[in-house]
């Protein structure tokens, strides 16, 4: 297939046949059919038992999910067994979910209540994996899951105890962020401080329930939830422009974040007063994502690319493109028709998933990382895209306000070698680490990503 300048394409020299597409194994429409239903985001639970899905208008639905299945469960009953949804119920399962909301008729207070102390309620709540439906009052453009402990051996008096539930964040477009408790739905608390539509939620990996949170009004805050939400740090960008997203290292060393005017920072957690810049893109820079080791970052922008860097020293690795010929700078900084939406690595860092304009959901590989991915999935004007915790299916989210999940042919297993290399950088986690072990020349440079 010939290309030339006036017809670009979304592939390198192929057809969309010539490339593996992958399989939808669920696909489900939106509930509400009022209009402005857009799902801006979605967001796997740590263990994968959970996916939240943002419909738009508010909306945020809870599901239950079977990891070792693959698989939406059904409402569980009371004996506690798990059947699966078909392809007919999984439409029409959604109108029959519990309302759950801050206006929720008080007589099912007692059923849902958050215990500073969770009791065999609780537990029960757990194991039941029930579903819900959120109403966030607001439109939602951004959400997390995040768990931890609490100090509960500190002598100063909090109000929330977190324990070791699982809690869901929902970035609103007033500037609020609402947290949920996702076993009974209900809100534990609100932090008020942005002024406008909170784009990107962070949780730190740790456990420490450390909070951060990026906004249109040009900031990003550091939160503690541990300490009653408390707001210890404001962060802006020097070009103090809209930032689009944010994310914490799985080292919890390192504060990403992008925004307007091709703008992309990196901030060293000991010391945010000098953060990194990140120079290449063309375009304004919307979401970012952190490989399982944390040495590489990848940035997702307008100009239709996604860059992979070396987050420690700032050095372009790789550049994966979603329009062919690339297009020249003045193109690439405006409607260019194949803006690179969002981008995600899966659970062992050896597969990124990307959306863009194109109307194509792509799954590049480390191990043949070519001009064209591995595997791809049409969807209809796609806004968001989220491995699963496990790394074995992707959600996606689009205007219309539907998510569907898709399996890639592309099985991933790893490389001993990659496996290797993961686990060193976890524990050598800078790159001007590297430099100092007595290895090879060639293992240092495998180390530090640079045979992609």
């Amino acid at each position: 297939m010939t290309q030339n300048e006036n017809s670009p394409t979304s592939f390198q020299g192929l057809e969309p046949r010539d490339i593996l597409c992958a399989d939808k194994i669920v696909e489900l429409e939106k509930v509400d059919k009022s209009c402005n239903q857009e799902s801006w985001c979605v967001a796997w639970a740590p263990d994968c038992s959970y996916i939240a899905w943002s419909q738009g208008g508010g909306i945020v639905y809870l599901l239950p999910w079977a990891p070792d299945q693959g698989q939406l469960l059904k409402k569980p009953t009371r004996d506690q067994s798990h059947e699966n949804l078909s392809e007919i119920e999984e439409s029409a399962f959604i109108d029959n979910l519990p309302r759950l909301s801050p206006a929720d008729d008080t007589e099912n207070e007692d059923d849902f209540s958050w215990n500073e102390n969770p009791g065999p309620s609780c537990q029960q709540h757990k194991m039941e994996a029930q579903r819900f439906r959120i109403d966030c009052m607001d439109y939602v453009w951004s959400m997390t899951f995040g768990s931890g402990v609490s100090r509960s051996n500190c002598n100063v008096r909090r109000r929330f105890s977190f324990n070791s539930d699982l809690i869901l964040l929902t970035g609103l477009q007033g500037g609020k962020i609402k947290v949920w408790n996702v076993y009974t739905g209900n809100l534990i608390m609100e932090l008020l401080d942005h002024k406008s539509n909170v784009h990107g939620l962070t949780v730190m990996c740790n456990g420490s329930l450390k909070l951060a949170s990026c906004s249109a009004d040009c900031t990003i805050k550091c939160w503690d939830l541990n300490n009653d939400g408390n707001m210890y740090k404001t962060l802006r960008f020097k070009e103090n422009v809209m930032v689009f997203d944010c994310k914490y290292s799985p080292t919890c060393k390192q504060l990403a974040a992008v925004g307007m005017n091709k703008c992309a920072y990196v901030w060293n957690l000991s010391n945010l007063n000098s953060p990194r810049k990140l120079t290449g893109h063309l375009h304004n820079v919307v979401h970012c994502d952190f490989s399982p080791d944390g040495a590489l970052l990848a940035t997702a922008s307008f100009d239709t690319r996604v860059i992979l860097w070396d987050p420690y020293t700032g050095d372009k690795i790789k550049t994966l493109g979603h329009m062919f010929p690339s297009p020249r700078p003045i193109y690439a900084g405006g409607a260019n028709e194949h803006y690179a939406r969002c981008v995600s690595f899966s659970k062992h860092g050896y597969r990124i998933a990307t959306v863009a304009d194109d109307g194509y959901v792509r799954v590049w590989s480390l191990e043949s990382l070519s001009e064209n991915p591995v595997d791809i999935a049409e969807t209809r004007k796609p806004l968001c895209c989220s491995y699963s915790s496990n790394g074995h299916v992707i959600a996606t989210g689009n205007r219309a306000g539907k998510i569907e999940i898709i399996r890639p042919q592309h099985v991933e297993v790893a490389r001993l070698q990659h496996m290797c290399r993961m686990k060193i950088r976890q524990r050598v986690q800078e790159t001007q680490q590297v430099d100092h072990l007595h290895f090879p020349f060639r293992l240092k440079e495998y180390l530090k990503y640079k045979e992609l």
